[in-house]
């Protein structure tokens, strides 16, 4: 059994919190992409994916009803190959809408908003404007995972979408309990529609348990570190902690050598 009130009372406090139309708490950022990306794109939409998207995306990407040649990877935040790729995708809408009924499809762009294994974050602003460029239509969707970057970025911890106002030009931000903020579970940010849609087919919300209260209490509290400025002052001592590191790292031996470019067939 679980308490239905307190799980519902942090959904609205995290829609709040991050300025969503509403919010669905998940029981981890992996149930939380796979179970977006399983249900919620159809098969004649098209799926446009960062190369160094975290693997639940692959996984989830294989459970989707998208077919292989409708999902399109492009170079690890490189807008210039992002905008290459529609290209191709607009002339498969084309080609659609020349069907009887037209076309009705949707294009998802997932991206993350900080890649952990390379440390690199995404250019989020000239992604929304180059989709809304290419796509004027409106059907270009972005979806950012916020799993690295919440807590750490942004006033309170809001995450780099918030720290660019961009909160109403991405679809869907998915932020974790787990990284940063030290507790269990996940929370989709999106709109109430799609919230519905994942609550009556998303099959790792639907058949599961759900976040014991403990949990719940336990994220809840987490929230409240960010809220009272406590996670700020954490925050700014680990990025002034990781730049005396990445400075102390780069007079290496190690780093000059990593970094020297030796023409081909020398050591």
């Amino acid at each position: 059994m679980v308490d239905g009130e307190a799980h519902a009372a942090l959904e609205k406090r995290l829609a709040e919190f991050f300025n969503s139309p509403i919010a669905l708490i998940f029981n981890s950022g992996y149930d939380a992409n796979v179970g977006f990306f399983s249900c919620v794109p159809q098969p004649e939409d098209v799926i446009v994916y960062d190369e160094y998207l975290h693997a639940s995306v692959h996984d989830w990407m294989k459970a989707s009803r998208v077919e292989k040649t409708r999902r399109i990877p492009f170079k690890n935040n490189s807008v210039d190959n992002l905008r290459r790729v529609p290209l191709g995708v607009r002339k498969m809408l084309k080609e659609k809408s020349a069907e009887p009924g037209g076309d009705t499809s949707s294009v998802f762009v997932s991206v993350e908003a900080l890649y952990s294994m390379d440390g690199t974050i995404a250019p989020l602003t000239a992604i929304c404007d180059a989709l809304e460029e290419l796509f004027p239509a409106g059907n270009a969707y972005l979806i950012v995972d916020e799993a690295h970057s919440a807590g750490i970025y942004g006033h309170q911890g809001r995450g780099q979408v918030a720290q660019l106002a961009l909160e109403h030009r991405v679809l869907v931000r998915l932020v974790t309990f787990g990284k940063a903020l030290g507790a269990t579970g996940a929370v989709l940010l999106t709109n109430e529609l799609i919230r519905d849609y994942l609550i009556h087919h998303a099959r790792p919300f639907m058949f599961t348990t759900s976040l014991s209260n403990s949990n719940i209490i336990a994220a809840d509290a987490s929230f409240d570190l960010l809220m009272d400025g406590t996670g700020e002052r954490q925050s700014a001592r680990m990025h002034r902690e990781s730049e005396e590191v990445d400075g102390a790292w780069k007079g290496t031996t190690y780093w000059r050598q990593l970094c020297t470019v030796q023409p081909d067939g020398q050591e």
